[in-house]
């Protein structure tokens, strides 16, 4: 019981600081306040929304169907650990400034650690799958630069990484970059590169998102304080 009450509590404080931090992007960014009763029943509606989806999960779990597909859609609805002596590389791209690239990146071990996390802002036109290519190049750069031989990398965005795993790449606009990011691979010992879904990948989205504001800058053996809630939660939720 004791536990529970813990989990729940730590739930609620995670939730408050997740909408803090909603709200002080929309003061920012949309010039809107938010009062403070609102989101406070905006962090426990959170909370009370995860909580039944908890419960649904368990109880798919529970009543198990001869379905593969159904498994790994559960087991993909949130961030995974990589397994022991990898490191997972979470990539993400953000255009919400026009003609500028906000991108992010962070790199966690078996524990969900963060070993580094950066952020760049760049020129760039509006096509998407550019910017998130663009994005797990800079990505495995980065990775290499440290060392990390054993990885895995996961982007949101499912065009490009189909494309950096096909034999050809569909998009000549996108091709020089996908072509880049194949020779880059074999310079690791062990690699994946796969889709997941973006509630899996929501550090990386913070970190681009807030590469508009404090673009080219890293973190080594450190964690900026923006992301610390979201790392909290894909560890204990």
């Amino acid at each position: 019981m004791l536990k529970t009450s813990k989990q729940e509590a730590l739930s609620l404080i995670f939730a408050i600081i997740d909408q803090i931090w909603i709200d002080r992007n929309n003061i920012v960014f949309q010039h809107e306040t938010t009062e403070v009763q609102k989101a406070m029943s905006q962090a426990n509606n959170s909370v009370d929304n995860y909580h039944k989806a908890n419960l649904n999960s368990k109880h798919q779990l529970t009543h198990k169907s001869n379905n593969q597909s159904s498994t790994d859609c559960y087991q993909h609805t949130r961030w995974e650990a990589p397994p022991p002596n990898y490191y997972k590389i979470n990539c993400d791209a953000n255009l919400s400034v026009e003609g500028r690239w906000g991108l992010g990146v962070v790199i966690r071990d078996s524990d969900g650690d963060v070993m580094a996390a950066a952020t760049w802002v760049e020129r760039g036109s509006k096509e998407a799958p550019m910017a998130e290519a663009r994005a797990i190049k800079l990505g495995l750069d980065f990775a290499y630069q440290l060392g990390f031989q054993n990885i895995v990398v996961e982007s949101d965005y499912e065009v490009v990484t189909k494309e950096i795993c096909g034999s050809y790449c569909n998009y000549r606009y996108m091709g020089r970059m996908v072509k880049l990011i194949r020779q880059k691979l074999p310079l690791f010992n062990n690699y994946r590169v796969k889709f997941t879904k973006r509630v899996n990948n929501r550090v990386a989205h913070y970190l681009a998102k807030q590469a508009h504001i404090e673009g080219n800058r890293t973190w080594i053996d450190d964690v900026p304080m923006f992301i610390r809630a979201q790392l909290c939660k894909d560890i204990f939720y």
